[in-house]
């Protein structure tokens, strides 16, 4: 049997010819106002990209890469190759095929995201069939080819078609930032109002938000309650937002025991003895939740639940020692949505948008830390000069004024000039003779002193043989 990586792609055979841009068969997508608009020239695309098939139009490849990662990658990883039928393995052969003999845009592939499908499907430790495996080996290779890593093309977030594209901007990283740009857009969107209704609210059960602040700007919760907790007002309890342990003894997703600390607000809403507190809460759970039925990333609407019973448990705090009351309420499902639909939400879009929107925030916080050091290194900076005043010319001593204003010709060389300065620096001091030098000693006679010219005459060579006679 050949080696995994010795499939290589078909040649294509059918040389590059020029088509024009009149043509009535132009998909939309490919029209040459849409290719000017993703910053490709028309006349530059060849024949591969301008007869795209109806296989590898951007709807079709996105409907195609959500149920190759939705439906069958997790049915395959379950049950093994042998649970794929012959017209999906057909089906997933002919796309491969196609995608070998046609270059598709970076812009396709980012809106369909099929290159994190068919990367997924050749991954480690995969069931799929070998036969499928190859031929998404060498769909990897090519395009890796044509476009770089794979992990270099990045989820569209904030541009058209993205899914905060028009919401709010790469640089809104902030809660605050997030509300005021809401607030921009339209003040109806930061009303706490709106959340007060019983009921769905138009929502329905599956909805799926990045965070809780994008749940808030939709209206199904208010703002007080972006951290988890409870949508209240003064007359009745509306929505919860299970996060951290708020959930205990959950069974199934369709029964949970909510539990209330001591002092949350709107807790008295949920047990209260009146017909508001009868009706359905909508019930979020938050992927932070230590629950086995939290999201994989995000906040997902579970629906309607009802309250069915509570309970007060004893709960000792430690600072003033005071004995307080736990409020365990406990809630049943009642809501129509089938609830193995709900436990898929997320989809791996919903997914790859979430990793796409934490991978900008990082970005986004490093630019920030990096800019505030820079700032704060600049003000250390500035705070450590020491500015000193250097002495001018007018104020050096008269001594050296002239050579320092008005040099000469007659200026001597360097060594000179400070053999002179030094000169002049030197202090004169009289050094005390020593008087005991010329007394006479009382026991030892006193040597003549000759004179230069005796000394002289004696050490000369013509008096040598005097000076030995005497």
């Amino acid at each position: 049997m050949a080696p995994r990586n010795s499939h290589k792609p078909r040649p294509l055979s059918r040389p590059e010819v020029e088509i024009s841009s009149k043509d009535s068969d132009t998909p939309p997508e490919f029209s040459p106002k849409a290719i000017a608009s993703s910053g490709t020239k028309w006349g530059q695309l060849t024949w591969k990209e301008r007869d795209i098939p109806e296989s590898l139009k951007p709807e079709a490849l996105r409907c195609a890469a959500a149920w190759i990662r939705d439906d069958l990658d997790p049915l395959v990883a379950r049950e093994g190759p042998k649970a794929l039928g012959q017209d999906e393995i057909i089906s997933i052969h002919t796309l491969l095929i196609l995608m070998q003999q046609h270059q598709i845009p970076l812009h396709t592939l980012r809106f369909s995201r099929i290159h994190l499908a068919i990367d997924e499907l050749r991954g480690k430790a995969t069931r799929w069939p070998k036969m499928l495996v190859m031929e998404a080996d060498c769909v990897v290779e090519y395009l890796v080819s044509t476009y770089g890593p794979l992990k270099h093309i990045r989820t569209p977030l904030y541009e058209k078609g993205g899914r905060l594209s028009g919401v709010c901007l790469p640089g809104d990283i902030t809660k605050q930032a997030l509300i005021n740009r809401f607030r921009q857009q339209n003040p109806e969107l930061v009303d706490n109002t709106r959340a007060y209704v019983h009921g769905n609210a138009k929502f329905t059960a599956g909805q799926w938000w990045l965070n809780t602040i994008f749940a808030f700007r939709d209206g199904i919760i208010d703002n007080k309650c972006n951290n988890g907790g409870i949508c209240y007002d003064e007359k009745s309890c509306y929505a919860i937002v299970l996060t951290g342990k708020n959930e205990v003894e959950s069974m199934s997703p369709e029964t949970f025991t909510y539990r209330c600390g001591p002092e949350e607000p709107g807790r008295h809403r949920l047990v209260a003895r009146t017909f508001r507190a009868r009706y359905p809460i909508r019930v979020l759970r938050s992927h932070n939740l230590a629950s086995i039925n939290a999201p994989r990333a995000g906040v997902r609407y579970e629906g309607l639940y009802k309250v069915v019973g509570w309970a007060l448990r004893p709960y000792n705090t430690s600072e003033n020692d005071k004995l307080q009351a736990l409020y365990d309420v406990k809630f049943e499902r009642d809501d129509p949505f089938p609830v193995d639909r709900l436990m898929r939400i997320p989809l791996a879009e919903d997914v790859d948008d979430y990793k796409a929107f934490k991978l900008s925030l990082r970005e986004r916080l490093a630019e920030e830390d990096s800019r505030q050091s820079s700032e704060l290194l600049d003000d250390v900076r500035r705070k450590c000069v020491i500015d000193v005043e250097l002495p001018k010319v007018q104020d050096a001593p008269v001594v050296f004024r002239p050579r320092l204003e008005r040099p000469t010709q007659d200026t001597r060389n360097s060594s000179q000039l400070l053999d002179d300065v030094r000169r002049k620096d030197v202090i004169d001091v009289e050094i005390p003779k020593d008087d005991r030098a010329h007394e006479v000693s009382p026991t030892r006679p006193q040597r003549p002193t000759l004179t230069s010219s005796k000394f002289m005459a004696s050490h000369s060579p013509k008096n040598s043989d005097v000076a030995e006679d005497r």
